[in-house]
């Protein structure tokens, strides 16, 4: 049983900028004067009078402008059975340097204490190689935190950002707890979000967020200490324009939650985007933006 807030919380303090609200309205009203409905089978008759009128602004689905919320009832199912976006693969490049022997190769660790971590990891059948260096004492999680860097070609944060939970609202909780990510700066001249990392920097959440809040994404790791600080910190964030849902009605129920939260919010663009086993629709308005989160329990 799906159930949906008493009342649509104020956005005006939402974390995106008042120009974004006045761009979307712009695009909205441009698109009701001067294109058709973007819905093969819409059977209202184009006029330029009768889209002039306020009345009559219609709605952005991922840049494809529709009249009304029928046309883009019909549309959404259809981009959600088909997203733009691959889903998410675990596996990891070939080239990437095995992080044992790239500690070997910078003389932090010998044959011999890889040898016995990577024997106590195999009969343990768990937990990562670089959490096994530390557990036998061969290594410190700085040290484990900058070779990961160096594998992935990415910089190691000299200390949490004390300004990080500033931040903390650009991404939704639950991709944050997903993908190990939290957000730690946003530079407003260039539009530049970095986001830090635990353990594998994600390049499919980096595309996604850069796509979805239309910035520039930068990649960053951080020591999991220093992580999980930062994003309990994030969890004691006020969060009133985001939710989250797990759906087993396949798209059905996907489509119905979107289309409900849209009549609700009044949207004027919708965006969409499936990361991993998530469907991430970000709805704007004029009193900003709202966040929804669902995974689909039907898809293995």
């Amino acid at each position: 049983m799906i159930t949906y807030p008493a009342s649509i919380p104020n956005l005006v303090e939402n974390s995106t900028p008042l120009r974004d609200n006045w761009i979307a309205g712009l695009r909205t009203r441009w698109g009701a004067v001067h294109r058709r409905c973007a819905h093969p089978e819409c059977s209202r008759q184009f006029s330029p009078l009768l889209a002039a009128l306020p009345s009559r602004t219609g709605i952005l689905l991922e840049g494809l402008w529709y009249c009304g919320s029928r046309c883009f009832a019909r549309a959404l199912p259809h981009l959600l059975k088909h997203p733009k976006l691959a889903r998410r693969t675990r596996r990891l490049p070939d080239h990437r340097i095995p992080l044992g022997l790239l500690m070997m190769s910078r003389g932090e660790l010998t044959y011999e204490q890889l040898k016995t971590a990577l024997h106590a990891q195999r009969q343990a059948a768990q937990g990562l190689l670089g959490d096994w260096l530390c557990e036998l004492g061969y290594s410190n999680e700085r040290q484990i935190t900058v070779a990961l860097g160096v594998q992935s070609s990415c910089p190691v944060l000299s200390r949490t950002p004390v300004a990080s939970r500033q931040w903390s609202g650009w991404l939704p909780l639950e991709l944050q707890m997903h993908f190990k990510a939290i957000p730690v700066h946003y530079n407003a001249p260039s539009r530049l979000l970095s986001l830090a990392f635990s353990e594998r920097v994600d390049h499919t959440l980096l595309y996604t967020a850069g796509r979805m809040l239309r910035c520039q994404t930068h990649a960053c790791l951080m020591p999991r200490s220093e992580f999980n600080a930062g994003l309990e910190e994030s969890k004691a964030v006020t969060r009133d324009n985001e939710a989250a849902f797990d759906c087993e009605g396949g798209v059905q129920e996907l489509s119905q939650i979107t289309i409900s939260y849209a009549d609700r919010l009044a949207a004027r663009e919708v965006d969409v985007a499936h990361c991993d086993a998530y469907v991430w629709i970000r709805l704007r308005s004029r009193r900003g933006s709202f966040d929804l989160l669902l995974r689909d329990q039907t898809d293995g």
